[in-house]
């Protein structure tokens, strides 16, 4: 789910055909339009995640505990 999270709902879906961001970037640029698409999808969800990221920011953070040794654990 992380990677998924920065790039968007276009490339959980785009995973089952193929596309992840590496190979579509490479599809764009042989010239496979489909690919396209999953670079539109995960600069979109990426550009959501941003936007929404003030308002998830002190959820996101609720797990930090600072530095923690094995000692402590």
């Amino acid at each position: 789910m992380g990677r998924d999270t920065h790039f968007g709902d276009g490339d959980i879906l785009l995973d089952d055909i193929g596309y992840c961001s590496g190979t579509a970037v490479a599809g764009v640029g042989a010239g496979h339009w489909d690919a396209g698409w999953a670079l539109l999808g995960m600069s979109a969800g990426a550009l959501g995640f941003v936007r929404a990221y003030p308002a998830l920011k002190k959820g996101l953070d609720a797990g930090d505990f600072g530095r923690v040794r094995l000692g402590a654990a």
